[in-house]
């Protein structure tokens, strides 16, 4: 058994670097690659060193994450039982989150908003190939605070770092190289006026907001005060980065988070076991020097909350 073990083990580990060695070379002639993961079969951008990287190389894309997000608030009580409920997913790129959740049973729906064309297409041709039709919604907008046309700036390497170009001051740090990514003009709506135009059921149901788009969460919370007074997790990315390049200042999104919040959960090391723990609204700033805003080409300051009522 131990050797059988090794075994397994070792050829686990020539499958990925195999895998890395193919990313990095043949497949880059490639547009797209299909691959089978353990969250689903989904078709990829070649050129996304990201999320098209993790699940190629690496077959999930915070699969991990996802599971032990739903398995806390199952424990708490704010999530239904498996397989139940709709989940809101803004920023739903290539539908690697919507996708897995409905087919690792942790969800019943999805209402999957994305604004980029490519990530869009990717999108509908995931939650087909996986047999979802009509059990994810796929959306084509950006989700921000007013009604109208945006700059939507391309990442090439990084197909989550597509981001709403907002107006910032010379003062604000450029680490990205974000004046030169290319710009697109996509329909921006506010989640509640999205929600005004779908079966009053779907809305009814949604149990879990999963968002992240990259430092514009702000805008996107204060176009969503009708869903945001109902208690329902938002599971979201942070960002002080990505928020500051967003056009908004802490305390900006500090104010937001306190209209519709009172607390936020982080998962925290304690004796190399990883728990959720909880924190007052008011501490939000404490997170905000924990995780500063020293971002690099080399990697991001950047961490997962789950804010509540």
């Amino acid at each position: 058994m131990i050797l059988e073990n090794l075994m397994n083990r070792a050829l686990r580990k020539v499958r990925k670097v195999s895998r890395i060695v193919l990313w990095h070379t043949v497949l880059k002639a490639k547009r797209t690659v299909t691959v089978r993961t353990k969250q689903g079969v989904f078709t990829v951008l070649t050129a996304d060193d990201f999320v098209g990287k993790s699940l190629f190389c690496f077959e999930h894309h915070e699969k991990d994450w996802m599971e032990s997000v739903v398995k806390f608030l199952r424990s708490i009580g704010k999530c239904p039982p498996e397989g139940q409920g709709t989940m809101m997913d803004i920023g739903a790129n290539n539908g690697c989150i919507s996708v897995g959740m409905l087919l690792l049973n942790k969800l019943d729906k999805s209402i999957a908003i994305e604004p980029d064309p490519s990530n869009f297409y990717l999108l509908e041709r995931n939650v087909e190939q996986n047999g979802l039709t009509g059990k994810i919604f796929c959306l084509p907008y950006a989700v921000s605070s007013e009604i109208g046309v945006m700059e939507l700036e391309l990442s090439e390497v990084n197909s989550g770092d597509h981001r709403i170009r907002m107006s910032v001051g010379a003062d604000v740090p450029e680490n990205h190289h974000e004046s030169r990514r290319k710009i697109l003009g996509v329909k921006a709506l506010p989640v509640d006026v999205i929600l005004a135009d779908l079966p009053e059921d779907l809305v009814r149901d949604i149990s879990l907001i999963w968002i992240d788009v990259q430092g514009h969460e702000g805008f996107a919370f204060e176009g969503a005060k009708k869903l945001l007074e109902r208690d329902i997790p938002v599971v979201s990315e942070f960002w002080p980065y990505g928020i500051r390049r967003a056009g908004m200042s802490e305390n900006e999104f500090i104010d937001i988070a306190k209209k519709f919040w009172s607390k936020y959960w982080l998962v925290r090391d304690e004796g190399g076991i990883e728990k959720f723990i909880q924190y007052p609204i008011d501490s939000l700033s404490d997170l905000f020097k924990e995780i500063g805003y020293a971002d690099s080409e080399k990697g991001n300051s950047v961490g997962n909350i789950i804010f509540m009522k």
